[in-house]
């Protein structure tokens, strides 16, 4: 017997894994070879390392965006009009790119690593302030719903919302020091930036695997909030039942899975916690994606490589749930 077609979540599983995987080598690699100071010796800088990127990335979200959803029924638009907004978030992502890299090098230069870690952290606060302007720009954004901005208030009542700013911000900054200082590299200069992005991507690498450990408890201590705010536990099972419909449509998945891959726990172990009061109610909503997010502003290259976002500029700052 053939073997089993994998479900769509499974594929976006492991396109995730793949596109992730290359951008770690490729980072690995990089550093190892010292490809960012042979790319400015060559005379070539800051744009054609962008633009390299942009390029690099461009399968994986053809096959995230387009060729995996349609293989599985998926609504898609026509492939022009996929392609029409694929380049307008890839114009916007990579414009955001340049001038950060920019701004972390005329900071460094100025100041040192104080100065960059400065730009770095101003970066971040930017995004986060414009993060709706920011969805809008990449491909547009629905109002909230009235269950999403009640999810908001309560994040941000049980204090889970700013724990998840802080840990994002914390993990990013420390990345940049540590990327700095492990490198040694001349920040001053488009070389040694480029070095530190591949150091910050060998970081970010490191955050998919921990962050999501602290995103996962907050889902689920603010779906308790909700139903001590009055929300009908049926609505709120329709709610995440609705939201994962809307993107890996995977209910159930194994232990390992879940623990490694994903930040938001699946339906089957949300609608359990829902009956168990008792269950520990720490943690940092959105810590694991708002890290990858603000990472645009430390040069990061793992935040559209991850299976929930390739391809699908709608997510690159915003889940369905919000």
């Amino acid at each position: 017997m053939p073997p089993p077609t994998p479900t769509y979540a499974r594929a976006r599983l492991w396109l995730g894994i793949s596109g992730v995987g290359a951008f770690v080598l490729l980072a690995a690699f990089a550093l190892a070879f010292d490809w960012p100071g042979h790319l400015a010796e060559a005379g070539h800088g800051l744009p054609t390392a962008v633009a390299a990127y942009l390029l690099l990335s461009l399968p994986l979200d053809l096959l995230g965006g387009y060729l995996l959803p349609r293989r599985y029924q998926r609504p898609t638009p026509p492939l022009p009009a996929f392609l029409a907004r694929l380049l307008r978030a890839q114009l916007v992502h990579a414009a955001f790119l340049w001038l950060a890299a920019n701004a972390l090098q005329a900071a460094a230069a100025e100041a040192g690593l104080p100065g960059l870690l400065a730009a770095a952290a101003a970066g971040m606060l930017a995004l986060l302030l414009a993060r709706p302007l920011v969805a809008t720009l990449l491909g547009g954004r629905s109002p909230l719903s009235a269950m999403a901005a009640l999810r908001l208030r309560a994040a941000a009542q049980n204090g889970s919302r700013l724990r998840g700013i802080l840990v994002a911000l914390a993990w990013n900054l420390a990345g940049l020091a540590v990327s700095a200082s492990a490198t040694g590299a001349d920040l001053s200069r488009p070389g040694g930036i480029l070095t530190l992005a591949c150091g910050f991507t060998l970081w970010s690498f490191l955050g998919l695997l921990l962050l999501p450990s602290v995103s996962r408890p907050a889902v689920l201590a603010t779906d308790r909030a909700l139903l001590a705010r009055g929300v009908t536990r049926a609505a709120l099972a329709d709610a995440i039942r609705q939201a994962d419909k809307d993107q890996d449509d995977e209910p159930v998945r194994t232990p390992w899975v879940e623990r490694i891959f994903h930040p938001i726990p699946s339906v089957a172990v949300r609608l359990a916690a829902l009956d168990c009061p008792a269950s520990s109610r720490w943690g940092a909503d959105e810590a694991a994606r708002l890290t990858l997010y603000l990472s645009w502003a430390c040069l990061g290259l793992l935040s559209r490589a991850v299976h929930c976002n390739s391809g699908l500029p709608e997510y690159w700052v915003y889940l369905p749930r919000d």
